[in-house]
């Protein structure tokens, strides 16, 4: 599922980030590039990730709010 799949790849990316609150640099066409997917498919499935609380949406950048909500996608 694309879900499970962007919620590996956000926790990987937020992993990786040495900021607080940890951020993703990246594109909505890399993502989907490196996904497999269409770019509106991530595009949708983000704004989703947004209004759950999960994440904060902003031009080039995906910054973590709750890390709980993309575990429980991957659970």
């Amino acid at each position: 599922r694309v879900d499970q799949r962007l919620a590996e790849y956000l926790m990987r990316r937020f992993a990786e980030s040495r900021e607080d609150p940890p951020v993703a640099r990246v594109t909505q066409q890399n993502i989907a590039a490196e996904l497999g997917t269409a770019r509106e498919v991530v595009s949708r499935k983000l704004q989703e990730l947004d209004s759950s609380g999960a994440v904060k949406l902003r031009r080039g950048r995906i910054i973590l709010k709750d890390r709980g909500v993309l575990r429980r996608i991957l659970s």
